[in-house]
C-alpha cells in the first residue's frame, strides 16, 4: 500500500529518510531544501509498505510540473528512497501502480522520472514509453 506523508508527519519521515536524502544531494543546503519543500507541499512523499507484515519498503518523492503552453501536468518521480537493498518486484509494481492512481487523482497527464537503464526496463513494463532529452549543464 502506498500511503502519502502529510506535511504534519513530515518530520517523523525525516527522522527515517533524512541520511538517505542527504547521501544523494549532500547533507547542507539542498538536504535543508527538500525537507522545506515537503514541509510546505512543493514536494510529496509516499511510503510504501505492508500493513500485515508492518513492513516498508520504500519511499518515493514526487513533485509535479505543468506545461503552461500545452496545459499538460506531469508528475515527477524526483526520488525514490529504499527501505533496504533488495525490493520485492510484485511490491513494486503494486505501488508503482498506486502512484498511477495518485498521479491521475492529481490530474496528471503523465509520469516523467530521470531514471537508469535498469528502472527504465522496470517502467516499460507499465506501458512507459522512453523519451530521452539530455542536456548538460551550462
Amino acid at each position: 500500500m502506498l500511503v502519502r506523508v502529510l506535511p504534519t508527519n513530515v518530520d517523523l519521515f525525516w527522522e527515517t529518510n533524512g541520511h538517505v536524502v542527504k547521501e544523494l544531494v549532500g547533507a547542507g543546503e539542498n538536504a535543508e531544501r527538500i525537507r522545506v519543500a515537503l514541509i510546505t507541499s512543493h514536494l510529496e512523499a509516499f511510503v510504501l509498505v505492508n500493513e500485515e507484515k508492518q513492513k516498508i519498503y520504500g519511499s518515493v518523492l514526487v513533485n509535479y510540473t505543468q506545461d503552461e503552453i500545452l496545459s499538460k501536468k506531469t508528475m515527477l518521480i524526483y526520488m525514490i528512497i529504499p527501505a533496504d537493498d533488495r525490493l520485492e518486484k510484485e511490491v513494486l509494481k503494486e505501488g508503482f501502480l498506486e502512484l498511477i492512481e495518485y498521479a491521475k487523482e492529481a490530474g496528471c497527464s503523465g509520469i516523467a522520472t530521470y531514471t537508469t537503464e535498469a528502472w527504465s526496463k522496470f517502467l516499460q513494463r507499465f506501458g512507459a514509453v522512453e523519451q530521452r532529452y539530455c542536456y548538460k549543464e551550462i
